[in-house]
């Protein structure tokens, strides 16, 4: 995600790119985004937040 910071990533594309299951990765994005450490930027996108 920091190669392409202002992109949005889909929880799948995520998946596959660090070999895990989808659904595992779906889970740890929405606890992240209820961290602040990433905002959900459409159905099943995500992209980290803007530098404050």
């Amino acid at each position: 995600m920091n190669t392409e910071r202002h992109r949005s990533w889909s929880g799948r594309e995520l998946a596959d790119r660090l070999g895990i299951k989808p659904r595992v990765m779906l889970t740890q994005l929405a606890e992240w985004t209820r961290y602040g450490f990433l905002t959900r930027t459409g159905r099943g996108t995500y992209a980290q937040p803007e530098p404050q």
